[in-house]
């Protein structure tokens, strides 16, 4: 790397809708940061060996029909090669569907370098400051 260049981070974003994806990708834009939107959890997963250097997802979009697809294919990763996956939670006070929602994405815990994060802002705050 040149001594003046910046970092490069290839950050890829999956949200349950995807104008939170694109709110947050633009927000990241602005700071210089590259930044993609998936789609489905099967996109974001076809692109981990090759083009993502760090997985934000919202909670939301995950299902249990596909979260398999993702965990298996971060347990495909070279070992020298793992993604941080952020995840980012409801947050708030515990409730039926946040505890769901938390059992649902243990087997992520598994996978490498995986954190679970609050949102710090709704999509509200996001739009209207």
């Amino acid at each position: 790397m040149a001594e003046n260049a910046e970092p490069h981070f290839d950050i890829q974003v999956l949200a349950a809708l995807v104008g939170d994806a694109e709110l947050i990708c633009d927000s990241l834009a602005t700071a210089g940061i590259v930044c993609r939107v998936s789609k489905s959890i099967s996109a974001a997963a076809a692109d981990i060996p090759e083009r993502a250097d760090i997985l934000l997802l919202f909670e939301e979009a995950l299902d249990r029909n596909s979260i398999g697809c993702l965990t298996d294919a971060l347990r495909r990763q070279s070992p020298w090669s793992d993604l941080p996956v952020i995840v980012l939670t409801g947050g708030g006070a515990a409730n039926r569907e946040s505890e769901g929602l938390a059992k649902m994405r243990e087997p992520l815990a598994g996978c490498g370098k995986t954190t679970a994060r609050p949102k710090m802002l709704s999509r509200f705050q996001v739009l209207w400051g």
